[in-house]
Protein backbone atom coordinates (compact mmCIF):
# COMPACT_ATOMS: atom_id res chain seq x y z
CA UNK A 1 0.00 0.00 0.00
CA UNK A 2 1.07 3.62 -0.78
CA UNK A 3 1.91 5.87 2.21
CA UNK A 4 -0.73 7.67 3.81
CA UNK A 5 -0.58 11.59 2.96
CA UNK A 6 -0.55 12.82 6.21
CA UNK A 7 2.60 11.19 7.00
CA UNK A 8 4.84 14.07 5.93
CA UNK A 9 7.93 11.90 7.75
CA UNK A 10 7.72 9.09 5.93
CA UNK A 11 7.48 11.27 2.65
CA UNK A 12 10.28 13.31 3.80
CA UNK A 13 12.04 10.02 3.75
CA UNK A 14 11.33 8.84 0.96
CA UNK A 15 12.13 11.61 -0.97
CA UNK A 16 15.24 11.90 0.52
CA UNK A 17 15.89 8.25 -0.91
CA UNK A 18 14.86 9.38 -4.33
CA UNK A 19 17.75 12.56 -4.12
CA UNK A 20 20.44 9.77 -3.17
CA UNK A 21 19.58 7.27 -5.47
CA UNK A 22 18.47 9.63 -8.65
CA UNK A 23 21.07 9.46 -11.35
CA UNK A 24 23.32 12.51 -10.71
CA UNK A 25 23.57 15.41 -12.72
CA UNK A 26 26.50 15.22 -15.47
CA UNK A 27 29.25 15.15 -13.00
CA UNK A 28 32.17 16.92 -15.67
CA UNK A 29 29.21 19.57 -15.83
CA UNK A 30 28.84 20.42 -12.22
CA UNK A 31 32.66 20.04 -11.95
CA UNK A 32 33.32 22.56 -14.43
CA UNK A 33 30.45 24.81 -13.00
CA UNK A 34 31.49 24.41 -9.69
CA UNK A 35 34.45 25.47 -10.71
CA UNK A 36 34.01 28.96 -12.59
CA UNK A 37 31.70 29.88 -10.06
CA UNK A 38 34.69 30.89 -7.98
CA UNK A 39 36.60 34.00 -7.50
CA UNK A 40 39.29 31.57 -8.90
CA UNK A 41 37.62 30.99 -12.16
CA UNK A 42 40.17 30.79 -15.14
CA UNK A 43 39.99 30.02 -18.65
CA UNK A 44 43.24 27.85 -18.47
CA UNK A 45 41.73 25.65 -15.12
CA UNK A 46 38.27 25.40 -17.22
CA UNK A 47 40.46 23.71 -20.04
CA UNK A 48 42.58 21.38 -18.10
CA UNK A 49 38.83 20.41 -16.81
CA UNK A 50 37.39 19.54 -20.14
CA UNK A 51 40.53 17.88 -21.50
CA UNK A 52 39.57 14.97 -19.04
CA UNK A 53 36.34 14.14 -20.43
CA UNK A 54 36.71 13.77 -24.37
CA UNK A 55 32.74 13.53 -25.14
CA UNK A 56 32.25 17.06 -23.18
CA UNK A 57 35.30 18.94 -24.93
CA UNK A 58 33.34 18.03 -28.32
CA UNK A 59 30.21 19.11 -26.76
CA UNK A 60 32.09 22.37 -25.87
CA UNK A 61 33.73 22.81 -29.67
CA UNK A 62 30.20 22.27 -31.09
CA UNK A 63 29.09 24.97 -28.87
CA UNK A 64 31.59 27.38 -29.96
CA UNK A 65 30.41 26.69 -33.64
CA UNK A 66 26.63 27.38 -33.48
CA UNK A 67 25.78 30.46 -34.96
CA UNK A 68 25.15 32.66 -31.67
CA UNK A 69 29.29 32.94 -31.96
CA UNK A 70 29.54 33.85 -35.32
CA UNK A 71 30.58 30.26 -36.83
CA UNK A 72 34.55 30.67 -35.80
CA UNK A 73 35.61 27.33 -37.34
CA UNK A 74 36.48 26.29 -34.28
CA UNK A 75 38.73 23.24 -34.15
CA UNK A 76 40.48 22.89 -30.26
CA UNK A 77 39.37 23.38 -26.64
CA UNK A 78 41.38 26.39 -26.17
CA UNK A 79 39.73 28.09 -29.07
CA UNK A 80 36.15 26.99 -28.17
CA UNK A 81 36.87 27.94 -24.57
CA UNK A 82 37.81 31.71 -25.81
CA UNK A 83 35.21 31.81 -28.18
CA UNK A 84 32.35 30.94 -25.59
CA UNK A 85 33.84 32.82 -22.36
CA UNK A 86 33.65 32.13 -18.84
CA UNK A 87 30.11 33.54 -18.57
CA UNK A 88 28.99 31.56 -21.66
CA UNK A 89 30.97 28.25 -20.65
CA UNK A 90 29.29 28.29 -16.91
CA UNK A 91 25.85 28.20 -18.41
CA UNK A 92 26.50 26.02 -20.47
CA UNK A 93 27.98 23.19 -18.00
CA UNK A 94 24.88 24.01 -16.30
CA UNK A 95 22.43 23.06 -18.18
CA UNK A 96 24.61 20.22 -19.10
CA UNK A 97 24.70 18.76 -15.77
CA UNK A 98 20.83 19.85 -15.67
CA UNK A 99 19.33 18.93 -18.79
CA UNK A 100 19.36 14.89 -17.98
CA UNK A 101 17.71 15.13 -14.74
CA UNK A 102 13.79 15.00 -15.78
CA UNK A 103 12.06 12.36 -17.00
CA UNK A 104 10.14 11.84 -20.34
CA UNK A 105 6.84 12.86 -18.56
CA UNK A 106 6.03 13.40 -14.80
CA UNK A 107 3.01 11.83 -14.64
CA UNK A 108 2.73 13.63 -10.72
CA UNK A 109 2.39 17.29 -12.59
CA UNK A 110 1.04 16.05 -16.06
CA UNK A 111 3.76 17.44 -17.49
CA UNK A 112 6.53 16.15 -20.14
CA UNK A 113 10.05 16.91 -19.73
CA UNK A 114 9.88 19.64 -22.53
CA UNK A 115 7.47 21.50 -20.73
CA UNK A 116 9.65 21.29 -17.25
CA UNK A 117 12.54 22.25 -19.33
CA UNK A 118 11.21 25.19 -21.01
CA UNK A 119 9.98 26.69 -17.85
CA UNK A 120 13.05 26.44 -16.03
CA UNK A 121 15.21 27.81 -19.08
CA UNK A 122 12.45 30.34 -19.14
CA UNK A 123 13.09 31.54 -15.79
CA UNK A 124 17.17 31.48 -16.17
CA UNK A 125 16.58 33.80 -18.74
CA UNK A 126 14.68 36.23 -17.03
CA UNK A 127 16.70 36.34 -14.06
CA UNK A 128 19.57 36.91 -16.35
CA UNK A 129 17.64 39.85 -17.99
CA UNK A 130 16.83 41.14 -14.64
CA UNK A 131 20.10 41.24 -13.39
CA UNK A 132 22.07 41.84 -16.69
CA UNK A 133 24.36 44.34 -15.26
CA UNK A 134 25.12 42.92 -12.63
CA UNK A 135 28.46 40.44 -11.40
CA UNK A 136 25.80 37.93 -9.75
CA UNK A 137 24.42 37.54 -12.96
CA UNK A 138 25.52 33.46 -12.91
CA UNK A 139 23.89 33.06 -9.29
CA UNK A 140 21.25 34.40 -10.73
CA UNK A 141 20.69 32.22 -14.01
CA UNK A 142 21.55 29.24 -11.60
CA UNK A 143 18.21 29.84 -9.55
CA UNK A 144 16.33 30.53 -12.02
CA UNK A 145 17.01 26.83 -13.94
CA UNK A 146 16.82 24.98 -10.86
CA UNK A 147 13.91 26.79 -9.63
CA UNK A 148 11.62 23.65 -10.08
CA UNK A 149 13.89 20.61 -9.45
CA UNK A 150 11.69 19.63 -6.62
CA UNK A 151 9.43 18.68 -8.81
CA UNK A 152 11.24 15.87 -9.99
CA UNK A 153 12.07 14.63 -6.73
CA UNK A 154 8.42 14.78 -5.65
CA UNK A 155 7.54 12.94 -8.97
CA UNK A 156 10.04 10.17 -8.81
CA UNK A 157 8.67 9.10 -4.26
CA UNK A 158 5.01 9.27 -5.45
CA UNK A 159 5.29 7.20 -8.39
CA UNK A 160 7.31 4.70 -6.35
CA UNK A 161 4.23 3.95 -4.23
CA UNK A 162 1.40 1.91 -4.61
CA UNK A 163 -2.08 2.51 -4.78
CA UNK A 164 -4.00 5.48 -5.93
CA UNK A 165 -2.11 7.22 -8.00
CA UNK A 166 -1.30 11.19 -6.90
CA UNK A 167 -1.76 14.19 -9.12
CA UNK A 168 -0.91 17.67 -8.07
CA UNK A 169 -2.88 20.36 -9.66
CA UNK A 170 -2.86 24.08 -9.22
CA UNK A 171 -4.31 27.06 -11.46
CA UNK A 172 -0.87 28.96 -9.77
CA UNK A 173 2.64 27.79 -8.48
CA UNK A 174 1.62 29.29 -5.01
CA UNK A 175 -1.41 26.70 -5.45
CA UNK A 176 0.13 23.94 -6.31
CA UNK A 177 2.49 24.28 -3.72
CA UNK A 178 -0.28 24.40 -0.95
CA UNK A 179 -1.67 21.51 -2.78
CA UNK A 180 1.77 19.57 -2.17
CA UNK A 181 2.09 21.09 1.66
CA UNK A 182 -1.37 19.54 2.08
CA UNK A 183 -0.58 15.59 0.63
CA UNK A 184 2.89 15.25 1.55
CA UNK A 185 3.84 17.91 4.01
CA UNK A 186 5.78 19.93 1.68
CA UNK A 187 6.74 21.32 -1.42
CA UNK A 188 8.50 21.38 -4.06
CA UNK A 189 10.90 24.50 -2.95
CA UNK A 190 11.60 23.02 0.27
CA UNK A 191 12.68 19.79 -2.36
CA UNK A 192 14.20 21.75 -4.19
CA UNK A 193 16.53 23.05 -1.23
CA UNK A 194 17.13 19.41 0.13
CA UNK A 195 18.87 18.50 -2.90
CA UNK A 196 21.03 21.34 -4.27
CA UNK A 197 22.28 21.41 -0.16
CA UNK A 198 23.08 17.58 -0.77
CA UNK A 199 24.75 18.97 -3.87
CA UNK A 200 26.90 21.47 -2.06
CA UNK A 201 25.20 24.84 -3.37
CA UNK A 202 25.99 27.69 -1.50
CA UNK A 203 23.28 29.76 0.42
CA UNK A 204 22.95 32.45 -2.05
CA UNK A 205 21.67 29.80 -4.65
CA UNK A 206 19.41 27.83 -2.44
CA UNK A 207 18.07 30.24 0.06
CA UNK A 208 16.35 32.12 -2.92
CA UNK A 209 14.48 29.19 -4.17
CA UNK A 210 13.73 27.14 -0.96
CA UNK A 211 11.63 30.69 0.35
CA UNK A 212 10.02 31.51 -3.33
CA UNK A 213 6.29 30.24 -1.43
CA UNK A 214 7.30 32.18 1.74
CA UNK A 215 8.80 35.37 0.84
CA UNK A 216 8.75 37.46 4.08
CA UNK A 217 10.46 41.03 4.21
CA UNK A 218 13.70 41.47 5.55
CA UNK A 219 14.39 38.08 4.73
CA UNK A 220 17.64 37.04 3.71
CA UNK A 221 18.19 37.13 -0.17
CA UNK A 222 15.11 38.78 0.06
CA UNK A 223 15.20 41.15 -3.25
CA UNK A 224 16.54 37.90 -4.96
CA UNK A 225 13.78 35.89 -3.72
CA UNK A 226 11.23 38.14 -5.08
CA UNK A 227 12.85 38.13 -8.59
CA UNK A 228 12.23 34.61 -9.09
CA UNK A 229 8.66 34.94 -8.13
CA UNK A 230 8.61 37.72 -10.85
CA UNK A 231 10.97 35.34 -13.29
CA UNK A 232 8.64 32.41 -12.55
CA UNK A 233 5.89 34.33 -13.78
CA UNK A 234 7.37 35.29 -16.66
CA UNK A 235 8.62 31.77 -17.55
CA UNK A 236 4.95 30.39 -17.02
CA UNK A 237 3.97 32.86 -20.07
CA UNK A 238 7.00 31.65 -22.39
CA UNK A 239 5.18 27.86 -21.86
CA UNK A 240 1.76 29.13 -22.64
CA UNK A 241 2.62 30.75 -25.72
CA UNK A 242 5.63 28.12 -26.84
CA UNK A 243 3.84 25.42 -26.43
CA UNK A 244 0.11 26.09 -26.06
CA UNK A 245 0.25 28.90 -28.54
CA UNK A 246 -1.75 31.54 -26.16
CA UNK A 247 -0.21 34.74 -26.36
CA UNK A 248 0.00 35.98 -22.56
CA UNK A 249 1.56 39.26 -23.59
CA UNK A 250 -1.55 41.35 -22.17
CA UNK A 251 -0.62 39.52 -18.72
CA UNK A 252 2.97 41.07 -18.52
CA UNK A 253 2.84 44.34 -20.52
CA UNK A 254 1.73 46.94 -17.63
CA UNK A 255 3.94 45.25 -14.87
CA UNK A 256 7.39 47.09 -14.16
CA UNK A 257 10.27 45.52 -12.00
CA UNK A 258 13.11 46.38 -11.10
CA UNK A 259 12.89 49.07 -14.17
CA UNK A 260 12.29 46.32 -16.78
CA UNK A 261 8.97 45.69 -18.33
CA UNK A 262 7.75 42.22 -17.72
CA UNK A 263 6.76 42.06 -21.87
CA UNK A 264 10.56 42.67 -22.54
CA UNK A 265 11.68 40.06 -19.99
CA UNK A 266 9.65 37.81 -21.36
CA UNK A 267 10.10 38.63 -25.49
CA UNK A 268 13.97 38.12 -23.87
CA UNK A 269 13.24 34.86 -22.86
CA UNK A 270 11.65 33.71 -26.19
CA UNK A 271 14.66 34.77 -28.01
CA UNK A 272 17.24 32.92 -25.69
CA UNK A 273 15.23 29.88 -26.00
CA UNK A 274 16.88 28.38 -29.20
CA UNK A 275 20.11 29.31 -27.67
CA UNK A 276 19.90 27.00 -24.43
CA UNK A 277 18.61 24.31 -27.57
CA UNK A 278 21.75 24.53 -28.86
CA UNK A 279 23.41 24.20 -25.42
CA UNK A 280 21.17 20.87 -24.73
CA UNK A 281 22.28 19.39 -28.20
CA UNK A 282 25.50 20.50 -28.35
Amino acid sequence: MGMRSSDATSWEDEIWRCIETHPQPSAIGWELYNLLSTDEASLNKAMDLIRTDPAFAARVIGFANTAQFGHHDVASIREAVSVVGISELMRFSLIQAFCGLAPERMVTYDQSADAFRLKSMACAAAMDYLYEEERACGDMHTIGLLHSIGEVFIDAAVSWQQGEPIRFHGSTFRKLARVEEGLLGLNHAKVAGMALRAWQFPDRVVIPIEQQFELQAGAKYYDVTKSLIMARFVAAAVVKEQLHGVSPKGDVSQIVYRDKVLSEVFEYAIQQRAKYELAMSA
